[in-house]
């Protein structure tokens, strides 16, 4: 009897989490919508806002060097054109990826600025190459993105059938969009210069070989672009790193893959324009924003040459 009243509650208790997870998803579908239409600039809805919304002409991918480093009404005012950053903090190239194949699903921008780190084909992952994927798991999951999930492990795979897992998290973020959080400046969010603070160049070596599921993929969703008629502009802003990638078999190939495509491909990584100039920095990583302006600059003046 004990055994049978266990086995009906476990059944009722299954019951209603899989009611709850069926009806997870519209609920939560039409919440992140609202925030979304409620506060587009949030910083927060960044993601969202490139899957959902986005309608100009050019966009602006990366992680936080794309975030912080192009002013989208500078490259409207240059190019009459309307421009949007999408630009993520701590969103990595295979996060990348997935934003720009959700995005192509719907629309096609006439031109997509694409921010990369030089060294990111490097085979080295850790947790900073898949945390900000779970921005794109209440969305469908597609051919790259399965490819990239399976990196993860066969569990992460498995779990995504639910939508409880999906949303994990999501709901105090879809929330708090309607009443705070950071707003951008068409997803631009600058940095302020502080006088008290001194970036260094640092002289880490960076790993020389390539990872070949990144630069397979960088490829793949490179000449969809090109397939749906989108102009892809490759970039590395500027940083202060010493690093030697230049001279590694992971930049070679990302230089082969663009050259390959007829992509153009600007690399201010060691510009001294900005590298004999710290106080244009905020960090190692990041300009601020007497910094970005001044990139900014230099980067219409790249874009006027092949556009």
């Amino acid at each position: 009897m004990k055994a049978s009243q266990f086995f009906i509650r476990a059944l009722i208790v299954l019951a209603i989490a899989a009611v709850v997870d069926i009806i997870c998803k519209p609920a939560m579908d039409s919440l992140r919508s609202a925030s979304l239409r409620s506060n587009p600039d949030n910083y927060e809805m960044t993601s969202y806002y490139g899957v959902e919304m986005a309608t100009e002409d050019m966009l602006i991918l990366g992680a936080s060097p794309a975030t912080h480093h192009y002013i989208p009404a500078m490259l409207s005012d240059s190019l009459g054109l309307t421009v949007r950053n999408l630009g993520k903090d701590g969103a990595f190239l295979y996060c990348q990826i997935c934003q720009a194949r959700l995005i192509l699903e719907r629309y096609t921008p006439k031109y997509l600025i694409w921010d990369l780190n030089d060294d990111c084909l490097s085979h080295n992952l850790d947790w900073g190459d898949f945390i900000e994927i779970a921005d794109y798991f209440p969305y469908r999951i597609n051919d790259f993105s399965t490819a990239i999930i399976k990196e993860m492990g066969p569990v992460q795979l498995f779990s995504l059938h639910s939508n409880l897992y999906r949303y994990n998290s999501k709901l105090p973020e879809y929330l708090f969009a309607f009443v705070s959080g950071r707003n951008s400046q068409s997803g631009y969010v600058p940095l302020p210069a502080e006088q008290s603070f001194i970036p260094e160049i640092t002289s880490m070596k960076v790993s020389e070989n390539i990872h070949p599921l990144k630069a397979r993929l960088l490829e793949e969703i490179l000449l969809l672009c090109q397939e749906k008629g989108c102009h892809v502009i490759l970039a590395t802003s500027p940083r202060l790193a010493d690093d030697g990638v230049q001279q590694t078999k992971q930049y070679e190939a990302l230089e082969e893959i663009a050259q390959r495509l007829s992509i153009p491909y600007f690399n201010h990584h060691t510009d001294p324009r900005f590298s004999n100039e710290l106080s244009l920095f905020r960090d190692t990583d990041h300009l601020n924003e007497r910094g970005a302006e001044l990139y900014t600059s230099c980067f219409i003046e790249d874009l006027h040459s092949c556009l």
